[in-house]
């Protein structure tokens, strides 16, 4: 719950007596809060802080130092893969039939019950690659730059 991660972060940075290696937060609005209470601390830039979903946020708070990378999940492989598997289900085939290659696993509240998943690749984003996010067409530079252009053309990202 982003609305109540300061206040906990704040709380297990305090127990232990303001030393933090590293925050693996999980999502980067998470990851965010968990920053604004290391800039409070002075540690802000001093510490690992990876999240998820590749939002603005967390992409200027990468460009700017604060965050050290994010997870990237392409929407438009999602919705293509979704597209395809609900073509293959509706025709009654396989989602092999539709190109699709489907993982097992067990449902961890029903071990009995098999599952299938369609896993899709993500990808890691750091400074050095936050043009990926652009290349595939889910933010524009001028997003991420809007107030820190002088980061972002530090980084190359113009």
């Amino acid at each position: 719950d982003v609305t109540k991660a300061a206040g906990i972060f704040q709380q297990m940075l305090t127990a232990n007596n303001g030393k933090v290696d590293g925050v693996i937060a999980t999502n980067d609005d998470i990851a965010n809060a968990v920053i604004g209470v290391l800039k409070q601390t002075g540690l802000n830039g001093h510490v690992v802080i990876t999240g998820q979903d590749s939002g603005v946020e967390g992409l200027q708070n990468i460009v700017n130092g604060q965050q050290s990378m994010t997870v990237f999940k392409n929407v438009k492989l999602e919705a293509q893969a979704a597209a395809q598997l609900a073509i293959a289900l509706m025709q009654g085939k396989s989602p092999s039939a539709a190109g699709l290659t489907v993982a097992p696993f067990t449902d961890p509240k029903a071990a009995g019950h098999n599952l299938e998943a369609l896993l899709l690749p993500a990808q890691v984003i750091t400074q050095a690659n936050v043009k990926d996010v652009v290349s595939a067409g889910s933010l524009a530079v001028a997003q991420i730059c809007a107030g820190i252009t002088s980061a972002c053309s530090a980084i190359g990202l113009n």
